[in-house]
């Protein structure tokens, strides 16, 4: 463990110590330490989900919201699978069994979001406690990756053909024409 989280855990041990036996000191850490979670689940650069065992949106911050083009209150208790493209369907579903039993996975699945499709890194993290099962799941958009790669392969297809093709040698020269 490195040092500076060794010393923070100090830290917050310290306070939890100090604020025993004084309640309205341990309700304010905890509360300033939900407002910092939510702060960092609403303000994150990534687009940020909180699916139910049944896949159904329980929360959504404001990437994932501008990503699927509705509301967080209009997701909230929408299922998550209606976004995914028919042709992946099979691929997401196994991303959640594979959640539930190493507790994480990572798949990469077209989304149909109003007209268009995006191609989505999904990694989700399988929660559970005595109450309820949860996923907590990162939404990243790599469409613009997608279509580059895409026109690399063309790009490389292209060139392949072109060599292929050619009825006359082709020679690399340098400047000196060697």
């Amino acid at each position: 463990m490195k040092i500076a989280a060794m010393k923070n855990k100090v830290t917050a041990g310290k306070r939890v110590a100090d604020s025993m036996g004084k309640p309205d000191l341990l309700a304010q850490e905890l509360s300033e330490t939900r407002r910092a979670f939510d702060e960092f689940f609403e303000l994150a650069p990534v687009s940020f989900l909180t699916l139910d065992e049944n896949g159904r949106i329980v929360d959504a911050n404001s990437q994932a919201a501008e990503l699927m083009g509705f509301s967080s209150s209009w997701l909230t208790g929408k299922s998550f699978v209606v976004f995914v493209a028919n042709e992946c369907l099979s691929a997401y579903r196994e991303h959640l069994k594979r959640c539930a039993g190493a507790r994480r996975s990572i798949v990469d699945v077209h989304l149909n979001i109003i007209g268009r499709t995006v191609y989505a890194r999904i990694l989700s993290v399988l929660l559970t406690d005595r109450e309820r099962t949860i996923y907590r799941t990162a939404i990243m958009d790599i469409t613009e990756m997608k279509e580059t790669e895409r026109r690399l392969g063309e790009s490389t297809a292209d060139w392949r053909s072109l060599v292929q093709n050619a009825p006359d040698v082709i020679v690399k020269l340098d400047r000196h024409g060697q």
